[in-house]
């Protein structure tokens, strides 16, 4: 029984199951990470997540599955799917930030025929990385966060150039 303050005489009632159609989102993407690490530990790593953005039933939060995924190098791809007509839109915000601060990036299909061109865009971002790394010179700079400019040499590149990089610094 409950006797109120927090305090519960007796056993702990059982955990609840899932709920039929619950999903776990952060929990997953925490998951799927732990996975790749030790499937690929010396390649490029990304997760390509197809979801509507409604995590109901994950017990990590959105901050941890995106600072893990940060630390450990994974780019997270959000393709945000949903049935609006009985679920309403993809929640974009929290599909925006989880790839944007893991250095992937999110897409919002407005119809099925999209997909394949985002699966195009994706592949082509995947093959076509490179890697710039800073190391900073005295133990001050690195308390701090540092602005660094990047800049092509090849004006023709800076049209189709994207500057994807992760938020957190490990």
């Amino acid at each position: 029984g409950y006797l109120g303050n927090g305090v519960i005489v007796g056993r702990m009632p059982p955990p609840k199951p899932p709920v039929l159609g619950s999903t776990a989102i952060w929990d997953a993407v925490w998951e799927s990470t732990d996975r790749i690490l030790h499937a690929a530990p010396d390649s490029r790593r990304a997760i390509v997540l197809f979801t509507d953005g409604e995590d109901t039933s994950s017990s990590r939060k959105l901050h941890e599955a995106i600072e893990y995924a940060a630390r450990y190098d994974v780019a997270v791809f959000s393709i945000g799917v949903a049935d609006q007509q009985s679920y309403g839109p993809a929640n974009h915000d929290s599909l925006k930030k989880l790839s944007d601060q893991t250095g992937g990036h999110a897409f919002f299909p407005k119809k099925s025929d999209e997909l394949t061109e985002i699966i195009r865009q994706i592949n082509q971002e995947l093959r076509s990385h490179y890697l710039l790394t800073y190391c900073a010179s005295n133990a001050t700079a690195i308390s701090k966060p540092s602005k660094i400019k990047v800049q092509l040499a090849n004006p023709k590149s800076q049209d189709s150039a994207r500057l994807s990089y992760r938020r957190y610094g490990f």
